[in-house]
């Protein structure tokens, strides 16, 4: 009896042992393509970022996972990676969420911009402001537009901040317009709409 207690607590510390390495690993979608070949022939590439960062990654477990190095593909809406010569896409479901070393800016997988990773640029409990680097092919193909997209969060409803539908107008609050006016807030700038939509936390 002893003996197989013996053997099933070496066969449970073995399991544990197993679940500690490969939890070090990181969770990846598919096989790889050649880093620096994926997009050889465009005219350029639909990265968030010029070149490689650092970032903490946290799994949807909360357990952290520090100094990986990434880029977010516009195209594909996906977290890469970089493994020996290759590259490949991280499973967004597993890691909703990277704060960048140098910057300290936050990032979330979000389903409300189609499960893409959005940038968290404030979040009350009122309202949120995210945005979204987004890259399309052109016309022809060989080329890829990007663009950042501003999404507000407001009474559990999605709204796409334009020019046309600025802050102020998706607010529709006296309180928001007041106070731009009177602190000359333009709603346009992502940090001063950060500060108004403060102020709304606050005072409404």
């Amino acid at each position: 009896m002893s003996q197989r207690l013996s053997m099933f607590a070496k066969l449970i510390f073995l399991m544990c042992m197993s679940f500690c390495i490969h939890a070090q690993d990181l969770f990846l979608k598919r096989d790889g393509s050649e880093l620096g070949n994926r997009y050889g022939t465009m005219k350029n590439e639909p990265y968030a970022f010029k070149d490689w960062i650092m970032v903490d990654l946290t799994d949807r477990m909360g357990h952290e996972i520090k100094d990986v190095k990434i880029n977010y593909n516009g195209y594909t809406g996906e977290l890469e990676t970089q493994v020996g010569e290759k590259i490949f896409a991280m499973d967004g479901f597993y890691y909703p969420r990277f704060v960048i070393k140098s910057t300290k800016a936050k990032y979330v997988y979000s389903a409300n911009t189609s499960g893409n990773y959005v940038r968290e640029m404030f979040n009350g409990e009122r309202s949120a402001l995210f945005t979204q680097f987004v890259a399309k092919l052109d016309e022809k193909g060989d080329r890829f537009n990007s663009e950042t997209i501003s999404y507000i969060i407001k009474d559990r409803k999605t709204t796409t901040i334009t020019k046309e539908n600025d802050l102020l107008k998706v607010l529709n609050d006296e309180k928001a317009s007041a106070f731009a006016k009177n602190n000359k807030i333009n709603p346009n700038d992502l940090s001063q709409a950060c500060i108004l939509l403060a102020y709304l936390e606050k005072n409404n």
